[in-house]
């Protein structure tokens, strides 16, 4: 995850970090519905525009992010970083896009008490609100088409669906039954690999019985 993206790899690491820093600065403001609306901004910008990622990075990112503690749109901003180039690159990344939550935040601090029953503030948040649900889904389906390819991931994703709407069980819980459910499915397709090859009887190959027979042929002459 470390390795620095081909298409960085003639930018100096300068202007990289300036480059990170400004794109997630400007990402910053979307991070609405707890991040997960920074993933459509993250594919437009990073793998569209600049070709830095691919599908199969951001999918393992988002992973990842969603796994980890913490807000997900933070936790991708510090992998993307850090896939880019290295340490100042995360470091760069989470600045540019926390400057901008930091100061909105305070903003809306220091007008709620005045603007939240002003009908207008209501009015925007009231439209805000389906269209943070509108970038959920937007993220949910790119990410489903990235990795719903087997019956597996199937099953993972709509079992994992019933047990956070129909259950009490924790999120982290769920998290931990995915991954110990992708773990048993690589032991077992393991397990029978190994034992597909230890079932596999080697056949002498034409040179080998060719070499055995002349061989055999000499020895006889010989005699």
């Amino acid at each position: 995850m470390n390795r620095h993206a081909p298409n960085t790899l003639h930018v100096p690491k300068r202007t990289l970090l300036l480059q990170l820093f400004a794109i997630f600065l400007k990402i910053g403001p979307t991070t609405f519905g707890g991040g997960y609306a920074i993933l459509p901004a993250i594919d437009r910008e990073l793998t569209e525009k600049r070709k830095w990622l691919d599908a199969d990075e951001v999918s393992e990112i988002t992973a990842l992010s969603g796994a980890a503690p913490g807000g997900i749109g933070v936790n991708v901003a510090a992998l993307v970083g850090f896939r880019i180039a290295g340490i100042p690159g995360l470091i760069a990344a989470v600045t540019g896009i926390a400057l901008p939550t930091i100061a909105i935040m305070l903003l809306l601090c220091a007008g709620a008490t005045g603007f939240r029953n002003n009908s207008y503030v209501q009015a925007a948040l009231t439209g805000i609100k389906p269209t943070v649900i509108a970038l959920i889904v937007y993220a949910a389906v790119r990410l489903g088409r990235q990795s719903l390819h087997n019956v597996f991931a199937w099953v993972v994703t709509l079992t994992s669906t019933a047990l956070l709407l129909w259950t009490p069980i924790h999120p982290i819980l769920v998290l931990a039954i995915g991954s110990a459910a992708g773990l048993a499915m690589e032991w077992f397709q393991h397990g029978n690999h190994k034992h597909d090859r230890r079932g596999k009887i080697s056949k002498p190959s034409d040179s080998n019985v060719k070499l055995g027979t002349h061989q055999h042929q000499s020895k006889q002459a010989q005699g």
